[in-house]
């Protein structure tokens, strides 16, 4: 996309041209005055803002009527407190106002006293405390089994193979002793005893705050499986979710394995360079990954004035080089909450590579939102894209159906194992044929601010994003 940029004044001065859904009678410009006082507060350019950003890359903004081409029809019309799909104080509830009479619940708006959080939670996964490492038990000896990067645990020089024997001298004989043994406060300094080599040695370890790793390896009889459980930016490795993958695949093509489970289940999505670049490891370089048709604005004579215009561009994304991974057997497992990102991800593998997926059929989510900072330093989420395969066609709102229909997680996984054992298997089931449900009425209301602001709802609004770069 190219880029564009337009003060609030030039914004201001462009007529859209196109009406809006659901206007109310309170909704006429004409029942209220708005003094040149009111035009020159943030609050009014802030609700001139995001009716530009609404008018030029919502989706249904104009195919669908929803959008009045007055903002000031929305000036302090909705003027209380409101977090039906974003978060709003009193000052920019009509923004939210605005936000919420788009028919489409991932468009969303919150104001700036929510920003630094919501950013957060886009793109950080979780935070803990603690040392950062995962143990299990091996051969009767409790063992680390994986070193968060970036942690205490690995700023202390443990790897993964080093045998457990103390905690705070305090002799370790199961894995319940060990998790209690290491519960402690921010900055509580835990002295962890073990065995490298055949050599005993003590780590000093100062507990500390960390992101999660999100990208998890593990060997089921004798199968290789990654779990993802979310697409982002910001975590245990500097280079987020696709360094982690790219970090654990290395290590399976290292270990000369033929076949991988990669399980999303229960995966809400994420961010979608992500998810493409995480696909591109497994394909090979030319093969096409999702097809975004993306609604952007133009700008165009109208007269001796600019209008400013919505359109469509159209761009696929493909595998640029052969991927570390291309000649691996895939096996997938995915349930009803697999979806955005992790849906693109089986989308593009299985539509080049015909990989079988056991579980359940996917949410079907197949649109994207951009999200961005506004005017005011509030942040946006507006379904600005629709979503298709390498054959153009779409899982949105009937989802991706299962090779294998079984409901029982631990059975899913027998299953999966099986057909990645064998490695001959190819995926012949394709697209629901049903509505998932997920789709079929508007996102009801949300009245509760700590529901709204949770991590996990914020992230499940997000599903499939991009960050933008948009007018200013």
């Amino acid at each position: 996309m190219k880029n564009k940029s337009l003060s609030i004044a030039s914004i201001a001065a462009l007529t859209m041209g196109f009406l809006m859904w659901g206007c109310t009678e309170n909704s006429s410009s004409a029942t209220k005055e708005i003094t040149d006082q009111d035009r020159e507060s943030i609050y009014y350019q802030e609700l001139l803002y995001n009716h530009f950003l609404l008018s030029a890359y919502y989706y249904d903004a104009h195919l669908k009527n929803e959008l009045n081409s007055d903002p000031d029809v929305y000036f302090k019309v909705l003027f209380t407190a409101d977090f039906s799909k974003g978060a709003c104080t009193s000052r920019y509830a009509d923004v939210c106002g605005m936000y919420n009479q788009m028919s489409d619940r991932y468009t969303r708006y919150y104001d700036p006293e929510f920003s630094d959080g919501i950013m957060k939670a886009l793109t950080e996964s979780p935070e803990s405390v603690g040392i950062g490492a995962e143990v299990d038990v091996i051969d009767n000896a409790l063992v680390f089994t994986e070193i968060f990067r970036n942690s205490p645990a690995y700023f202390a020089g443990l790897q993964e193979g080093d045998i457990i024997t103390a905690v705070n001298y305090r002799t370790i004989t199961s894995q319940a002793d060990y998790e209690e043994a290491i519960q402690g406060q921010k900055l509580d300094i835990i002295k962890i005893a073990y065995i490298r080599d055949g050599e005993s040695h003590t780590a000093v370890i100062q507990l500390d705050s960390f992101n999660a790793p999100t990208v998890h390896l593990a060997y089921k009889s004798g199968i290789p499986v990654i779990t993802i459980d979310e697409f982002t930016d910001i975590t245990a490795n500097e280079y987020g979710t696709y360094g982690e993958f790219h970090e654990r695949l290395q290590k399976i093509v290292d270990n000369g394995d033929k076949s991988l489970i990669i399980d999303l289940r229960d995966n809400g999505g994420g961010t979608i360079e992500h998810c493409e670049n995480a696909s591109a490891d497994l394909l090979s370089k030319g093969e096409k990954l999702a097809t975004f048709v993306e609604a952007t604005w133009d700008s165009v004579q109208s007269g001796i004035q600019n209008k400013i215009v919505q359109k469509f561009d159209t761009t696929t994304d493909y595998a640029e080089v052969d991927g570390i991974g291309k000649d691996l057997y895939v096996v997938f497992l995915a349930n009803e909450n697999t979806a955005s990102c992790s849906e693109i991800m089986l989308m593009n593998i299985t539509s080049n590579k015909a990989s079988p997926i056991v579980g359940t059929t996917t949410y079907g989510k197949g649109i994207g939102q951009g999200y961005s900072e506004t005017f005011a330093g509030g942040i946006f989420g507006i379904t600005d894209a629709h979503i298709f395969d390498k054959n153009g066609e779409t899982y949105h709102s009937f989802g991706i159906e299962p090779d294998h229909l079984i409901y029982d997680s631990d059975k899913q996984m027998a299953k999966a194992v099986e057909i990645a054992t064998l490695g001959t298997e190819k995926r012949t089931a394709g697209y629901g044929k049903v509505s998932t449900g997920n789709f079929d009425k508007e996102a009801a209301g949300e009245s509760s601010e700590a529901k709204v602001l949770d991590r996990d709802y914020i992230r499940r609004g997000a599903g499939s994003f991009r960050f933008k770069k948009v007018a200013n």
